[in-house]
């Protein structure tokens, strides 16, 4: 799936009903390191399970602004 936020094009994977649990992967890896624990836990019917891929990671774009992770970690300290 996707979405645009921001002007940006977000891939996230959102299976399943119940219970919310959001998957946030690891630098510099994407969404697809969830495969394995999602399918698990979708065997158990009681969760929805979303998988975003953050901006210019895995199928997610990127914006024309500069994006590093010092911006990043900038971001989260204000």
């Amino acid at each position: 799936m996707r979405a645009t936020i921001n002007a940006v094009e977000i891939a996230y994977d959102d299976h399943g009903i119940g219970l919310p649990v959001i998957f946030l992967h690891a630098f510099p890896l994407n969404r697809s390191m969830w495969t394995g624990l999602a399918a698990a836990l979708l065997k158990e019917q009681r969760y929805r399970l979303v998988a975003p891929d953050w901006r210019g990671f895995g199928e997610s774009a990127i914006n024309n602004t500069i994006s590093t992770m010092e911006l990043f970690a900038m971001m989260w300290q204000v």
